[in-house]
């Protein structure tokens, strides 16, 4: 996030250009494309051809190059080379759009909350939250400058050559030979998915917000605290001094704040839990989110577990009908059980004695997340992968896989609602939990599963 101010001293907050994203030119040398459809510019160069840039309002043009060139051959003759190139040329046009974004999708990327870090050096000195979208939003949707005014065209498959908020040129699209079909963001989407139904709602919050890698990912260490009783009220003799290990939790200075010493202690040795090991080593993740709201420092007290999914736990009854008041997601004095691991008798200088005990705090009492806690957590997965792939095709699958987590949890009053309420409200010009118990026309044909699904082609 990019912050400017103008001559009469106003600020101004503008995106800037997004790396690893699926609207960024260049996420494929950045590593991101796991796996994608390669196609050709036409069918003199291959049979497998898209008509994806059409589906979103983009006209195209192909076309062939044939140059002729003098080349070495091995018999050091020279001779004439021919080669024939294709390309396509891409021109938005919004008379043939089918799709576009909708407003469910544009209020979710103006609800979110971004920041913005004020540094002097590498000291942060203020934390500011904008009112801006997220950034995301302009990298996925731009406007482009038509004869009917600055419409906004879905270029996830065709990125322009430029961004500019105001508006870009119908023409400065870009024709993308290889249709991405998995990405490494959307893995991680999908594993924050998963450790979160299986009980971890901490460590799926901080792959959205900071990333997990061996740096930001907290440990338990052992902390010293020693205590000395007296003889006399003077505090002349010693009568013995306790020193116990207590387990807590030790940060680096990015590091993963929602994980507490709970998850940690619950989470154990557990492989798939583990980003201290060697394979994240040179991993320099950072939080999904971060993509479109910045990176979040850690004196930031706004986008925090504690706050956020907290908000939503209060948002989700809401939308079953339900009050609830906000609840304290708080962890805190896990009780343990006291071993003592020495005993030793100390001679003072005085000739007195006393003795010195050693112990340490074992099989802390930990906490399970609640049912609540943990299906809010998947509501926000379900907003970043909004954010994060919309219109690269796997929203509603999304949509109906997390409904049925909550099903077999029991998370809904009403067995599907929650998927009905998503798709039945896209096109209301509402803000998420605005109104929470409204719902669209398809709410109650999406209650039933069967609907869900294209009903399979009859021979006649």
């Amino acid at each position: 996030m990019n912050r400017f101010t103008s001559r009469a001293g106003e600020d101004y907050f503008a995106s800037v250009a997004i790396d690893q994203f699926a609207g960024n030119k260049s996420m494929s040398s950045a590593g991101e494309i796991v796996g994608a459809v390669p196609t050709a510019s036409n069918s003199f160069f291959g049979k497998v051809l898209t008509r994806i840039p059409q589906v979103y309002g983009f006209d195209a043009t192909s076309s062939n190059e044939t140059s002729t060139r003098k080349q070495t051959g091995s018999d050091g003759k020279q001779q004439n080379v021919t080669s024939t190139t294709g390309s396509v040329k891409l021109e938005a046009n919004y008379r043939n759009r089918q799709v576009e974004p909708s407003a469910a999708y544009t209020k979710l990327n103006e609800a979110q909350t971004v920041v913005y870090t004020e540094k002097e050096g590498s000291k942060v000195v203020e934390v500011r939250y904008p009112k801006v979208f997220d950034a995301r939003y302009d990298a996925t949707v731009p406007r482009v400058i038509t004869d009917k005014g600055r419409l906004r065209f879905i270029q996830k498959f065709n990125p322009a050559g430029y961004s500019f908020t105001a508006g870009i040129s119908p023409s400065a699209f870009s024709f993308r030979y290889g249709i991405p079909t998995y990405r490494m963001r959307q893995i991680y989407l999908r594993y924050a998915e998963a450790v979160n139904r299986a009980g971890y709602p901490r460590v799926a919050f901080d792959i959205l917000r900071t990333g997990l890698n061996n740096k930001s990912m907290p440990i338990i260490s052992k902390e010293q605290q020693s205590d000395t009783t007296y003889v006399d009220a003077a505090h002349t003799q010693i009568a013995s001094i306790t020193t116990i290990s207590v387990p807590t939790v030790h940060r680096s200075e990015e590091t993963a704040m929602s994980i507490d010493l709970n998850t940690l202690a619950r989470a154990g040795s557990t492989k798939w839990l583990d980003f201290n090991d060697e394979s994240f080593k040179n991993k320099d993740n950072v939080g999904i989110h971060a993509a479109g709201c910045g990176l979040f420092p850690t004196q930031d007290t706004v986008w925090v577990y504690n706050k956020v999914v907290a908000k939503r736990m209060v948002d989700e009854a809401a939308r079953q009908g339900k009050t609830i008041p906000l609840p304290n997601l708080s962890v805190d004095d896990l009780k343990g059980k006291g071993k003592m691991t020495d005993t030793t008798e100390v001679t003072a200088a005085d000739g007195s004695k006393y003795f010195v005990y050693k112990g340490i705090i074992t099989d802390l009492a930990t906490v399970e997340p609640s049912a609540a806690e943990i299906a809010a957590m998947e509501t926000l997965i379900a907003d970043e992968y909004a954010l994060e792939t919309a219109f690269e095709g796997n929203r509603f699958f999304d949509l109906m896989r997390l409904q049925q987590h909550r099903n077999a949890a029991g998370d809904d009053i009403q067995a599907n609602s929650w998927l009905a309420w998503h798709v039945s409200r896209r096109n209301l010009d509402l803000l998420p939990y605005q109104e929470p118990t409204k719902t669209g026309t398809l709410f109650g044909k999406l209650l039933n599963q069967e609907n869900w699904y294209l009903p399979a082609p009859r021979n006649n």
